[in-house]
């Protein structure tokens, strides 16, 4: 087991703290934590190449790697998208083995209607299989997961935290993982309950295409949420691992006793203050049973 950690939320920790970014960087490496999420579109771009050399070199120079890189697509428009490819080659070029793509979004129309079939296999299926912005994307993932074999990368979805989008729910991740070959599953442990399904019922589901693990974890708040309300929406506010409702033992536990070796990345976007927030999600993660993992 290996932690990580978005590389948003150091550059987060540097701004509210106003500590120099290479002293929080060592300042994470010294929590236990190897590795970064890096988004694509901070590291990726031409126009770019110059700061993503500094960053490069300023994770070097710390021992820390790249675990993942995802990149926001739009295969829904165009299946053909050269960005989904650039990402898989920035991961190789930098060592990683895995990215995340968030391939498109529904109209709200679209959302609707995929919405009300969602919690049915047999209706979800035949949506799917119906709507263009959903055949799209997949004929681009199959393309990009191709592509990333011979680059010995990973291809990944998420259960994305948005109505709109095409992958948010467990019988529609499921049909994604069927219909495309070498696809595999980014475990995000806090989005489920944006949907107000069960993170425990998912992993039974898609347990054996896990290939990477977000540890989001949720607190409640008043009024609950901007999510779907129901049993397992309990709130969306953001906490270090550990800290909310989401049963992270569990679902480390079902990881560990299913062989999982990959990594275990930190998330925890609109953390008041992240400086300290890292370190409790590592000291979580690293704590009792789970460190005999490492």
């Amino acid at each position: 087991m290996k932690i990580s950690v978005f590389y948003e939320h150091i550059e987060k920790a540097c701004e509210q703290t106003k500590k120099p970014l290479r002293e929080v960087l060592a300042y994470v490496k010294a929590c236990g934590i190897d590795g970064v999420e890096m988004d694509y579109d901070e590291l990726g771009h031409d126009e770019l190449a110059h700061d993503s050399q500094d960053i490069l070199k300023n994770l070097h120079d710390e021992g820390l790697v790249i675990s993942s890189i995802y990149g926001f697509c739009h295969l829904d428009i165009d299946p053909e998208e050269q960005k989904c490819l650039d990402v898989i080659d920035q991961a190789a070029k930098n060592g990683c083995s895995r990215v995340l793509i968030v391939p498109g979004f529904f109209s709200e129309a679209d959302a609707k209607i995929f919405g009300e079939c969602a919690d049915d296999w047999e209706k979800t299926a035949a949506f799917m299989q119906s709507n263009q912005v959903v055949q799209n994307i997949m004929a681009g993932l199959r393309r990009a997961v191709a592509h990333a074999k011979e680059k010995n990368v990973i291809v990944t979805l998420e259960d994305f935290d948005s109505t709109l989008s095409p992958c948010s729910r467990i019988n529609a991740l499921k049909w994604f993982m069927e219909q495309v070959p070498g696809l595999c599953w980014t475990l995000d442990a806090g989005n489920f309950a944006y949907s107000s399904e069960n993170i425990l019922d998912a992993y039974e589901v898609l347990h054996t295409y896990t290939a990477h693990v977000h540890c989001k974890d949720r607190g409640t708040e008043n009024p609950t949420s901007n999510g779907i309300t129901g049993t397992y929406n309990k709130g969306l506010r953001p906490v270090s691992a550990g800290d909310g409702y989401i049963p992270l033992d569990s679902i480390l536990s079902y990881l560990k006793r299913d062989g999982y070796e990959g990594w275990l990345a930190v998330e925890q976007f609109g953390l008041e203050n992240q400086y300290d927030g890292i370190v409790r999600s590592a000291e979580y993660l690293m704590k009792g049973e789970f460190n005999t993992w490492r």
